[in-house]
């Protein structure tokens, strides 16, 4: 008599365990544009990888009047990839309320130059952008208690070397510093009952294509929807 025994892998059962049907995915509005950053391949990297998962639902657009109060409240989590693209008043205010009552916001590499003329977009992101070189660099997991970056560890990448103007009235928690310099390269905090995450990575596709900051993101965006504690 031959027994055949089938061992399911636990990353297999874990991956099951997190597919999600389509209508309890975590819906997510992906604001991409601007110099520089226009290009929508890489965007397009980001959405396959997160719905990839089964997690997720990802709206790619450059269109901010998705912003605005009666149309932002059809997701549940805001992410931009943009640079110097600012939100009109009706845009900013729609945005805002939404962070501030419960929504979540996922800023990425650029889209911390929002905050340079909306002082109250300053103080939602936590950081505005003030410089950058390039290069090669050591990534060092900071916040390692915090779920976005538990059991992750340090990895080297190369990218934009973005330094940041921080908002004293943010009680921001750092995630992730430069090991060169020990700026911060990745941090969270709440505004109101929202929850925003921050990274000044995702340059290219050198950052885009890399599993840390892939698995960062995703993690990112369940926290920001409420989905991991703290």
């Amino acid at each position: 008599m031959i027994f055949i025994v089938i061992v399911a892998t636990p990353s297999r059962c874990l991956a099951s365990e997190l597919k999600q049907p389509a209508e309890k995915r975590i819906k997510v509005l992906f604001e991409v544009g601007g110099r520089v950053h226009d290009s929508i391949k890489l965007p397009e990297m980001l959405k396959e990888s997160l719905e990839d998962t089964g997690q997720f639902t990802v709206t790619i657009t450059q269109d901010q009047d998705l912003l605005r109060r009666e149309n932002i409240a059809s997701y549940d989590v805001v992410m931009f990839y943009t640079t110097r693209v600012d939100p009109n008043p009706e845009q900013a205010e729609g945005l805002i309320e939404f962070v501030r009552n419960g929504g979540g916001m996922i800023g990425i590499h650029a889209s911390t130059t929002m905050g340079l003329k909306n002082e109250e977009l300053w103080k939602m992101m936590g950081g505005k952008f003030i410089k950058h070189g390039a290069g090669t660099f050591q990534v060092k997991i900071t916040g390692k208690s915090h779920t976005i970056v538990q059991g992750m560890t340090d990895f080297e990448v190369w990218d934009e070397t973005y330094e940041h103007e921080f908002c004293p009235e943010s009680r921001l928690i750092t995630l992730m510093r430069r090991k060169t310099d020990g700026e911060p390269v990745s941090w969270v905090h709440y505004y109101g009952k929202g929850r925003v995450f921050c990274t000044g990575l995702g340059h290219n596709e050198k950052s885009f294509g890399h599993p840390s900051f892939l698995e960062m993101i995703r993690r990112a965006v369940l926290w920001a929807a409420g989905k991991l504690n703290p």
